[in-house]
């Protein structure tokens, strides 16, 4: 095991390490930055073996049939806390953003019905039985608990990261997907959902 000198220096030499690089996002805008310190998990998710496979079509078709099952899952309480927290806001601040959030419910509405449509391509009998995942239950949690504080701004830091990267994603495998596979369609047609195609470029 390390002594407390060992320790020190160790965790020295990462901070001195780090600091440049917190340096330099403090340059950025907010949004900028935190997506520039995130950006190396994005891009281990776009070479995960789901994304892979969606980009090659080599993806099992169970293995999709599953993720449209839990994103169905997730889409209902994503919309869910958004009409709860237009509900909560203060007059003024309804009157100004309450438009914008009715049409994220509607477009999550739209989508979650493209699911359900095309579930049983994908070999799901009865999407709205299935069981959610522990980290999809967990996120949806976490949208409850920051709609009931009636914030959109607290709603949107904790919706963004999942957003941002979901429609990073999109733009990523829409260049790379081969033609004619069973994923070519969603791939392209994905690319903008939730309206968040440039995610470094926004503040």
């Amino acid at each position: 095991p390390e002594d407390d000198t060992a320790v020190i220096q160790r965790r020295s030499a990462q901070m001195q390490m780090i600091g440049p690089i917190l340096t330099s996002l403090d340059a950025l805008p907010p949004s900028a930055a935190l997506w520039r310190a995130a950006e190396p998990a994005a891009v281990a998710a776009l070479h995960c073996p789901f994304c892979s496979g969606l980009a090659a079509g080599t993806l099992p078709r169970t293995a999709f049939g599953a993720y449209i099952a839990q994103d169905h899952f997730f889409l209902a309480a994503f919309g869910d806390a958004y009409a709860q927290a237009a509900k909560l806001l203060p007059p003024a601040v309804r009157e100004k953003h309450g438009p914008a959030v009715a049409a994220l419910v509607a477009g999550i509405e739209s989508e979650r019905a493209g699911h359900a449509a095309s579930a049983a391509q994908w070999g799901v009998t009865d999407i709205s039985s299935v069981e959610p995942l522990a980290a999809t239950r967990e996120y949806c949690a976490l949208l409850a608990a920051a709609a009931e504080q009636g914030s959109l701004g607290v709603l949107f830091a904790a919706a963004a990261p999942c957003m941002r990267l979901y429609a990073w994603l999109g733009v990523q495998l829409k260049a790379v997907a081969r033609d004619g596979t069973p994923y070519h369609e969603w791939c392209a047609r994905d690319t903008s959902l939730r309206g968040l195609e440039a995610p470094a470029g926004r503040t």
